[in-house]
């Protein structure tokens, strides 16, 4: 009898949705299981888990294309995270993205001290409006 909130039919639901995005981001599969179950286990819906990850894992990223001119530029995400908690998605020595866990683990560090108006922006940022619910399970 399986006495936990998450099933592996929920796991391979949750996984099969943003094992890609993860991957090429650099995520472990370990990470991303980790992820996947501590979300699952209070969101309950593998298939908003999934989508959700996909989505903040993109937006973490840090950044967008230009549709004018196909520059690479900051996502609203980065800029956020920059401006309300110091926080900055490039590596300062590689100029690369930082991996998920290091910019969470910093936002994690600071989440404290942010006013409630900073913590729902910054919450808004990382995961839109439909994702900020798994945003809050992280």
């Amino acid at each position: 009898m399986n006495k936990y909130a998450v099933t592996s039919g929920d796991m391979s639901n949750a996984l099969s949705r943003f094992a890609n995005v993860a991957n090429t981001s650099g995520i472990e599969a370990y990470q991303a299981i980790s992820y996947a179950m501590g979300t699952q286990e209070s969101v309950q819906n593998s298939e908003k888990v999934g989508n959700g990850l996909k989505t903040i894992i993109t937006n973490l990223n840090g950044l967008r294309t230009s549709a004018k001119d196909g520059s690479i530029q900051t996502n609203k995400t980065a800029k956020a995270l920059k401006e309300i908690a110091n926080i900055d998605v490039f590596d300062k020595q590689t100029g690369q993205v930082k991996d998920m866990n290091d910019i969470l683990g910093e936002l994690g560090d600071k989440y404290k001290d942010l006013s409630k108006n900073q913590q729902l922006a910054i919450a808004e940022a990382i995961g839109g409006k439909t994702q900020i619910n798994i945003v809050s399970a992280l």
